[in-house]
């Protein structure tokens, strides 16, 4: 069976609509409208909903976890527990506006480590930006394995 998508202009932006009862001709769609019609197949379609289906669940960002600030008095083991089982923070209320942010030792030090090599890759984009210097490949690990073995050197030594 083919199926057709025709996508109609609109002001906010193109508007789609899947049917298999189009006029085929690329002309015309529902209602007579002027529309661009597609032909796609039924593994197009189910490719398509495969990826949606898995961005929807790795993109789509977690809901935060709300507590009032007093739960950290009252209810402690429970943020312990919400926060070493999902890694993620528990965004914690005072009088109903943020106060503070309760996490994992563990997910802390991702966090940490994260930035600090944000901070690195900003530092080498800055530097690329600034200067016409290009390394090769080659030149980059040759002055790794020089760095590694200056290292394991002094070590060996201390």
């Amino acid at each position: 069976m083919d199926f057709y998508i025709a996508i109609f202009p609109k002001k906010n932006g193109p508007q789609i609509h899947a049917d298999s009862l189009f006029n085929h001709e690329g002309t015309k769609g529902v209602q007579g409208k002027l529309a661009v019609t597609l032909k796609i197949s039924l593994s197009f379609i189910i490719i398509y909903a495969i990826i949606m289906i898995y961005l929807m669940e790795v993109a789509m960002p977690a809901i935060p976890k709300i507590r009032p600030v007093s739960d950290l008095r009252n209810k402690f083991s429970d943020i312990s527990k919400a926060v070493h089982n999902s890694n993620e923070p528990v965004y914690l209320t005072k009088n109903g506006r943020g106060d503070m942010v309760v996490m994992s030792l563990e997910a802390y030090e991702q966090n940490l480590f994260q930035s600090e090599i944000y901070i690195k890759l900003k530092e080498a984009d800055y530097q690329a930006i600034s200067t016409k210097k290009r390394y090769t490949h080659d030149e980059v690990m040759a002055e790794l394995r020089n760095v590694i073995k200056k290292k394991t050197k002094t070590q060996k030594v201390v």
